[in-house]
């Protein structure tokens, strides 16, 4: 398997505590594209980067950003906004990321857009397991938490899609 420029892993000596979200998502009208209500998050943009959502969450560029930003344009356009409820996690303490592969987008206008599986975590004996909403992402941008429906782009997080851009 070949990937893009390895850029490194974050992996933390620290505790991190994560938490989830816990909210409904309700972005626009159920069954309208996102356009007016997020936009285009993949015009402008000045780097892409995937942090495999693994412990020692390896990261890794994009080999080509216009080339990965167009299949990215193409994916999104079948997003349409989640109404359904996130569970809410409580906070886990670990001494590694956990948590799903994320997307970090950072345009030419210097802003942020994560992109990553909707998931929560439900403790379970002494431990947790995460769980996932098929086929829902996350998306953060300016410090707000939106939802989308997409199966095409759940799928390329899911089962490595991104692996030919990266």
């Amino acid at each position: 398997m070949t990937h893009g420029k390895y850029v490194g892993a974050t992996l933390s000596l620290t505790a991190v505590i994560l938490t989830g979200c816990g909210t409904t998502g309700i972005v626009g009208a159920v069954g309208t594209p996102l356009s007016a209500s997020l936009g285009q998050p993949f015009s402008h943009v000045k780097s892409l980067v995937f942090m495999r959502g693994l412990p020692a969450a390896p990261v890794y560029q994009a080999k080509s950003v216009k080339k990965a930003a167009a299949t990215l344009e193409h994916l999104w356009a079948s997003s349409r906004p989640y109404s359904g409820t996130v569970p809410k996690s409580p906070p886990v303490i670990t001494h590694a990321y956990w948590g799903p592969s994320v997307l970090t987008v950072t345009t030419t206008q210097q802003k942020t857009i994560e992109i990553f599986p909707t998931s929560w975590i439900v403790k379970k004996g002494h431990g947790e397991v995460m769980h996932y909403v098929p086929n829902v992402l996350t998306i953060k941008m300016n410090h707000q938490v939106s939802y989308v429906t997409n199966p095409a782009l759940y799928h390329w997080f899911a089962h490595g899609g991104w692996e030919s851009e990266f």
